[in-house]
């Protein structure tokens, strides 16, 4: 007006507040259906570390009962290798039938020492699973 500067401006402000609490509840709801699969993988874990050393232990005492019978087999095989030496000293056998009995020894000494070695793995398959393996054979730590 009348050849004076004039300014004009304008200023405006907004405003958002929540009307209800939807989001709030929305992240519940995921942090809750978060915690719920967090449980069912814990338990899903669980169950298959409780199946694995299950069959863990199984798998050992089967393997011992093995090394047993494979033990009980070499005395026998060995006590029959035995026989048929004295047999042939005194002249009621052959030379064959010797041989064949020392070799089924030594074959039921190679059952023993194979049944051993299995018994071995299981004890240290399930030694693992227990947590038993690692603090044995773990390198002590060295003293500053």
């Amino acid at each position: 007006p009348n050849d004076r500067p004039a300014i004009s401006g304008q200023l405006g402000l907004e405003l958002e507040l929540p009307l209800g609490n939807a989001r709030a509840r929305a992240d519940l709801a995921e942090a809750s259906n978060d915690v719920s699969a967090a449980e069912a993988r814990l338990e899903a874990a669980e169950r298959r570390i409780e199946i694995e050393t299950a069959n863990a232990l199984d798998s050992f005492r089967s393997a011992q009962r093995r090394s047993e019978l494979a033990r009980q087999a070499l005395d026998v095989a060995r006590q029959l290798a035995e026989a048929e030496q004295e047999s042939l000293r005194l002249g009621t056998t052959t030379a064959l039938e010797v041989l064949e009995a020392q070799s089924s020894a030594r074959e039921a000494e190679l059952s023993l020492r194979r049944a051993l070695v299995d018994q071995r793995s299981a004890e240290n398959s399930l030694n693992h699973l227990l947590g038993r393996l690692l603090p044995r054979f773990a390198a002590p730590e060295a003293s500053p």
